[in-house]
Formats: structure tokens, sequence, C-alpha cells
């Protein structure tokens, strides 16, 4: 689903998606960014306060086969960057290797499932390959 943000709307529809975006990981105890008391942050939020989100229809007309981002940075001293995000490690155009995935596979189910579990779920969808 492609969220489309109107030029000049702020941190409060930013924020309002954060949680949505970063649900699995909170549940999951992933990254420790996305945990509520880190978004709540005094920093992390006057960081928002200054955020501006922007469609690139380029971008949403390439969706769901493409997800990319950029993103534009400028300084008080009228420095521009620019960093764009075509493609995700596991999306179409980048599968993620087989080791990799395990890797991710540990580290998101860690707090569920101790090594021995996760190593038998491992092996059981390695010989299903």
């Amino acid at each position: 689903m492609v969220r489309r943000i109107i030029p000049g709307q702020r941190a409060s529809r930013l924020q309002s998606q954060i949680p949505h975006r970063g649900g699995f990981a909170r549940r999951s105890g992933g990254p420790a960014q996305l945990q509520p008391a880190r978004i709540q942050a005094p920093d992390a939020q006057a960081l928002l306060a200054r955020v501006q989100v922007r469609p690139d229809e380029r971008f949403t007309a390439r969706y769901p086969k493409e997800l990319n981002a950029r993103i534009t940075i400028s300084t008080k001293d009228q420095r521009i960057f620019v960093k764009e995000q075509l493609g995700y490690e596991g999306g179409l155009t980048n599968p993620m290797s087989w080791d990799r995935t395990v890797e991710k596979f540990h580290w998101l189910s860690e707090p569920f499932a101790d090594n021995d579990l996760r190593s038998r779920l491992i092996e059981n969808r390695a010989a299903a390959r």
C-alpha cells in the first residue's frame, strides 16, 4: 500500500506511520529505534517535527514491483544531500541469499524460540527447498 502524503504535511502524519511500518519489528523485539520509547524520545520528536514527506509519482507508479525511496536533507548552511534507495534486500529485484535469510530469521525469532528450535526449523525448511 502506498500512502500519498500531501506536500507540507509534517511529522504528525509521518509519526503515525512509524508504528505501522515498524509493527512487526516491535513485536519481534526488532530494531531499538522502532521501539515506542525511542520514537517518543525528545530528540526523535524534534527531528520528526522538521520532516516533510512528499510523494514521488514515479516511485508510486512503479509500486508494488519496486519499492523505492529518496531522502533529501537540507542543512542550515544551504547544503543539500540526496540519497535514493532503489529496491531493498529481499525485494523482487534483490532477493536475499539463503545465508542472509537464515541470519535474519535468527535475529527476528530469537525472542520467541531458543537456538535448538530455530535450528530445527531452518533444517526443515532447507530440506524442503
